[in-house]
Formats: structure tokens, sequence, C-alpha cells
């Protein structure tokens, strides 16, 4: 029997969406049982006001953003999820699953053990990797062309038919290990970012018992070609998505930033702009390289009108 500990930042909706179906794959399969589902959130837990403004928030955003119901759309807590299952959720102490109190931790569990890493924002080092004899990640994007982060912004970006995902062995390299299960969607025009990734983490998620299966009969996995693919980083997106120049875009790139990654950092006379949205007819007016009428229609998703009283008001990003 192998033991699996499933890891999953509480945070993230990629995680929650794939925790119940490896639990329900885990139950059905006679070679797997689920030791252990760790939260890897490095956040402290969001208190009965947090929560409040999580759902005005969203309610605003629905009522003004029509088209993201699919993205707004809840998913299950790790914690009752993993209740449902008659597990705890575990946080490492110092919410570090690379301390030596949890390695130590993880070494108590019987042999063999399985990890599962099912969207984590922290990194696996190798004296993690090697307390278990098999580690598996689930990323957001196919490799190896698109490792690193945003994966699904940047395929949109760079015009991709397809916008997929992978489960792949670990490494101590970032999403550079072989390939055993990968999959994806079809990406249609004017698809919003947060719709093509729940399409992505639906079609994902009913993958579950094939990576089970992969995992029992040891199989290796697809390694990349040396040399191939590439890697985006957190600097990366910043970086296309702060826009201190607008003037010297065309109206054209723009749009394409703001339907790609969901909110650009636009200096206007006025101050920064969170832009998540932009028109021809919008104001205040966005001055391109090419005269194309651009300006705000959203910011953090609200109107701007909206948004400048929230701002006036002292609540700055509602």
């Amino acid at each position: 029997m192998r033991n699996v500990v499933l890891f999953g930042d509480s945070a993230l909706a990629m995680a929650r969406s794939q925790l119940g179906p490896f639990l329900a794959a885990a139950a059905e399969h006679p070679r797997f049982q689920v030791a252990a589902v760790v939260d890897t959130s490095t956040r402290p837990s969001p208190g009965w006001s947090q929560r409040l403004q999580g759902r005005i928030k969203r309610g605003l955003i629905g009522a003004c953003n029509p088209g993201s119901k699919a993205f707004l759309r809840p998913t299950p807590d790790l914690r009752s999820t993993a209740a449902a299952y008659d597990l705890s959720l575990i946080r490492p102490s110092e919410r570090d699953i690379n301390t030596p109190e949890f390695r130590d931790w993880v070494r108590s569990l019987p042999s063999p053990r399985v990890a599962i890493s099912l969207g984590c924002l922290q990194i696996f080092k190798q004296d993690l990797i090697d307390c278990f004899e098999q580690t598996v990640n689930f990323h957001n994007g196919l490799l190896p062309d698109y490792r690193g982060l945003g994966a699904t912004a940047w395929s949109l970006y760079n015009g991709e038919p397809r916008s997929g995902f992978s489960f792949h062995r670990m490494t101590a390299e970032v999403d550079a290990g072989p390939v055993l299960v990968d999959g994806s969607v079809p990406v249609d025009d004017g698809t919003f970012p947060g719709v093509l990734e729940s399409r992505k983490l639906e079609t994902a998620a009913k993958l579950a018992p094939r990576v089970l299966d992969a995992i029992d009969r040891n199989d290796p996995g697809r390694p990349a070609p040396a040399g191939s693919g590439s890697l985006y980083t957190g600097r990366d997106r910043r970086a296309i998505q702060r826009i201190e120049h607008p003037a010297q875009l065309t109206a054209a790139e723009i749009e394409r930033r703001s339907r790609c990654f969901t909110e650009l950092k636009i200096r206007l006379d006025d101050g920064w702009w969170p832009v998540t949205a932009t028109s021809a007819r919008g104001r205040p007016a966005i001055p391109t390289a090419d005269g194309g009428p651009l300006g705000v229609a959203r910011a953090r998703f609200l109107p701007p009108w909206l948004y400048r009283v929230a701002r006036l008001a002292g609540f700055g990003a509602p």
C-alpha cells in the first residue's frame, strides 16, 4: 500500500479544485491510501471580517462583470474537503514545508511514501523530495514550454490555440521533471483567463485516476528535450503588467495585455490605475502610440467612478 501525502495551498483555487478528485481517486484505488493533507499556504487564516470582505468583493465583481461567473465560482476549502474523508488538514511549523521538523514528520509515515502537490507556491527542496519514493506536481501549463508562473496568461498572450496543464515528476529544478500526464483545452477568441483556467482545472481533475495509475506502475514519464522550453518568472509578469509610459505602446498591445494578464498597473495623469478592462469609450483615457482610442473600463473590476469613490473613501483596493 502506497501512503500518499497531498499538498496544496488553501488560498489557491488550483489546489482546492484538485483535492476532492484526488481523494476520491485514492479511495477507489486498491494500492493507495491518503496519509495526510498538508496546507502549504504561508498566509494567516482569514478572520470573519476578511471572509465578509471577500464575499462583498466577489459580489461587486460579479455584478459589474457578468462574464466572470465561472471565474468567481467558489471552490470547496481544503479543510472541509479533507474532513469529508476523515482527514485533518496539517500545517507545518513556521508554515514551511522544508524545515527539518517537517521532514522528520514525513519520515515517520509508513513507507512507501508518495507526495502529490496539487498547487503549491513553496518549492520542494531536494532534502524534502528525498523523503518520498515518488514526488509529483500539478502545473497549470504544458511543459516544457510553459514552466514557472502564470502559464495560462502567457499561453493566451503568445496566441496559443490551446492552453494546457501537466502532472510531472518533481526535480530540484522548477517544473523540469518528466511529464506523467498532461492535457489541454481550446482557446476561444476573447476567452477570459479566469474562465480558461477553470476549464483546465475541471479537465485536469478528471485525470486523477490516470495520475495514480502512472505512479503505481512507476512510470518514468516523458523527459523534456535538453535545452527546450521557457521559464516565466514573477518578475516577467510584473514587467509586462506595469506600464509606466502607455503612450509608447499601441492600443492593441495594451488591450492584449489587459485581456491576458487580468490586471495592469498603468500610470495616468492622476497616478497609477489598477486596470482590469479597457474600451474605446473608457474614462480616464489611456494615451497610446498609434492614437487608438482607449480608456479604463474597469479598475479592480469596478467601473472607474466606483473605484474612485472607494479610493477616496480610503478603501484603496476594494
